[in-house]
């Protein structure tokens, strides 16, 4: 690697046409794998050196998922500024260069210095005062005039201007957040994918390892210290041969009880990254599908899988390693073979019984969760359930699920008592076997002593073996009832795509080709064959009855749903060439107030929700003229601070009406091409309505608006 620092940024930097590159290059640098090579997605128009920090967010966003990684924006206070930049790595960082705007890739950072992939492939050093500087040049460009005039006032000696001015700076940018800065990792589906699956699976084989060197320096101990208690020849060597054996497995047990924690600590962690990214990527609508007694007793599941599961798991493992050194004894010792048979027969009856408690397991799991579902639905429902039932029927359901749950439960411990039984019928049978062969023979003394001790290890391994199998198996039965909260759902796929945003007036803005959306959890199609075209300063009006599937076909083209099968398209491009945000950006809904929310922060944030924040003073003068178009300008005259007032849950409480603008509003101010309103003014009084419609129609680029007939 060169150390010297280059004397230009742009000799270091990528050109924002370049981005692609610059990703693929800073990528394959920080070893971030997997890195899918040639799955740039085509952007919307191709980036200049003049492109904006959104247009650039919106293309890495893309080319990130394509690639498998992520790209998470980071913003930090001009303040803290140098935490972020002593840091953030791998990161691309936009700075504004002579010739526009150019990316810094960022691939670590050492000391004062941050190593830069070059447009060369090279890797340079680079001061981090001056990356600093370089992000935030054009910011300090806009006070430093009236800085360097206050300076210049005040007369301040030379040696004191340049403190004093850095002063000034830092005080009057101190609250304003800098971004610029994407930090580059693994994707969600890495991380917690093939990564975490590789450092489980090696823990488990060190684990093995480890176990069976014990069992090899605690076999040779006991055959040195054997040889001499059962044949007379006692040798100082051998004694301390015997010694060094145990000594030695002193720490490898340490090792072993502390790898076996860490082990267990870290498939925990992997778990549940699982279960956050499953929730997380889970379908609102199947969310909102299923009743609050359902989800309480499915995630009462995953501690289940948590602990049952790594205990389990570990237990197998360790008994496996145990059988594994009893049947090497056994084999040394007398009746060699009648004690192998017996034991592998043991080990099979022991499968038998783990996949029969395993079957009876998803039958008390399936009953436990009916009754938790039914009981925390019934709460929840009491007084609809008080006025609606008589009350001779308000427990009929519940003893009935009782009776199937306490039936359950006596079945399963059946089953558990079978299991904890063949330990017992092995050694019974095993010394029985052992004593009538030696009835017929007379073997050395050594192979009793080998065939006793392989007796006695095989019955607390088999016990082990058995309560592993069956934790094993309750893990498995919870598992069934969790796994699609656990991320294992496939990845949307990301592909590369040649077409590109055609502008005309006869371009369609959006446009929905044989859309076919099923009813959720159902195979019945809801709605099919939707054929929809909307070009700038159309105004269409969708009208139908209640649940004939009006707002299902706003989800799906705001892109919140995915359609059975048709095509949809903004611009000429489908939701996965666009990204969910790219999507979002050009159309934007107005959901039914029940799908609507109103944060715990100021008017202002709540309207503004689709811009950038804080927003520039231009933006609330729009917003604050949409609130008058709304009919809103009272509501904000009764408020002291005005845009800035606290609302939501803890602030300030508006009507039902009001908070129905603001939803619209909230959809006008988005800067969308597309403007949906799903019966924003179902609600209102014809007057308020009108000024509503009025409005829509005058700032929506093209408005699409639902309401009943």
């Amino acid at each position: 690697m060169n150390g010297n620092q280059a004397g230009s940024l742009e000799s270091l930097a990528w050109p924002a046409r370049e981005l692609g590159a610059a990703l693929e290059a800073l990528a394959r640098a920080g070893r971030l794998e997997p890195v899918r090579a040639g799955h740039r997605v085509a952007v919307l128009d191709a980036l200049s050196d003049e492109s904006g920090p959104d247009a650039i967010a919106e293309s890495l966003e893309r080319m990130s998922s394509a690639m498998g990684l992520s790209a998470t924006a980071v913003t930090e206070e001009y303040s803290r500024l140098d935490a972020l930049v002593g840091h953030a790595a791998p990161a691309l960082y936009l700075v504004n260069c002579e010739s526009g705007a150019y990316l810094l890739a960022v691939r670590a950072v050492r000391g004062q210095r941050v190593v830069v992939v070059a447009r060369d492939g090279g890797e340079r050093t680079l001061s981090r005062a001056r990356l600093r500087a370089a992000l935030v040049g054009t910011l300090e460009a806009r006070c430093a005039p009236e800085v360097d005039a206050l300076l210049d006032d005040v007369k301040l000696p030379a040696m004191r201007r340049a403190r004093a001015r850095e002063a000034l700076l830092a005080q009057r940018l101190s609250h304003v957040r800098v971004g610029g800065v994407w930090l580059l990792g693994h994707s969600r589906e890495a991380c917690v994918g093939k990564r975490a699956q590789m450092r489980v699976g090696f823990g488990l084989l060190l684990l093995a390892t480890l176990a069976l060197l014990e069992y090899a320096l605690l076999g040779f101990s006991w055959n040195s210290v054997a040889n001499g208690a059962l044949y007379g020849r006692v040798d100082d060597g051998w004694l301390w041969a015997w010694r060094l054996a145990l000594l030695s497995a002193i720490p490898l047990r340490g090792g072993l009880a502390w790898l076996s924690a860490r082990w267990a600590l870290v498939a925990s962690a992997r778990l549940r990254e699982r279960l956050l990214a499953g929730i997380l990527s889970l379908d609102p609508l199947e969310v909102r599908s299923q009743g609050v007694g359902e989800w309480m007793s499915r995630v009462l599941e995953v501690s289940n899988v948590e602990t049952l599961g790594l205990t389990g798991a570990l237990l197998a493992l360790l008994a496996s390693v145990d059988l594994a050194a009893a049947a090497w004894l056994l084999a040394r010792g007398a009746a060699s073979v009648s004690s192998l048979v017996l034991l592998l027969l043991c080990v099979a009856l022991t499968f038998v019984v783990a996949l029969a408690y395993l079957g009876r397991r998803r039958c008390w799991v399936r009953s436990r969760l009916r009754l938790t579902f039914d009981l925390v639905e019934n709460l929840t429902g009491h007084r609809t359930r008080v006025v609606q039932q008589r009350e001779r029927e308000w427990h009929q359901k519940e003893d009935a699920l009782l009776e199937d749950y306490v039936a359950a439960s006596r079945s399963l411990d059946t089953a558990g008592a079978h299991g904890s039984i063949l330990p017992r019928i092995w050694l019974v049978t095993a010394l029985a076997g052992l004593t009538w062969s030696l009835g017929f023979d007379t073997p050395a003394q050594l192979p009793v002593a080998f065939a006793l001790a392989g007796i006695l290890l095989a019955t607390r391994a088999l016990a082990g073996f058995g309560s592993g199998l069956l934790q094993l198996g309750a893990a498995l039965a919870a598992w069934e009832r969790v796994r699609d909260l656990v991320g294992l759902r496939a990845p949307r796929k990301f592909g590369a795509s040649v077409a590109r945003r055609a502008h005309g007036s006869n371009q369609p803005v959006l446009d929905a080709r044989g859309l076919v959306v099923n009813a959720h959890g159902s195979a019945r199609p809801l709605l099919s064959g939707v054929d929809l075209s909307l070009r700038a300063g159309d105004r269409v009006l969708l009208e139908g009855a209640s649940g004939s599937g009006k707002s299902t076909l706003a989800q799906v083209l705001a892109g919140l749903r995915e359609p059975a099968s048709g095509l949809l398209l903004c611009h000429g491009l489908d939701r996965s060439t666009l990204g969910a945000a790219g999507f979002a950006r050009s159309v934007s809904l107005a959901p039914q107030f029940h799908d609507s929310h109103v944060f715990s922060a100021s008017f202002a944030f709540n309207l503004l929700l689709g811009r950038a924040w804080p927003p520039r003073q231009v933006e609330l003068e729009h917003a604050t003229r949409i609130c008058h178009e709304l009919g809103l300008g009272p509501l904000l005259e009764q408020m002291p601070a005005g845009l800035m007032q606290i609302v939501g849950e803890t602030g300030w409480q508006l009507s039902h009406g009001e908070r129905s603008r603001l939803f619209a509003a909230r959809a006008l101010l988005s800067s969308a091409d597309v403007v949906i309103l799903d019966e924003s003014v179902a609600a209102l009084d014809p007057q308020t309505a009108a000024s509503v419609l009025h409005c829509a129609k005058a700032h929506a680029p093209a408005l699409l608006l639902i309401a009943h007939p």
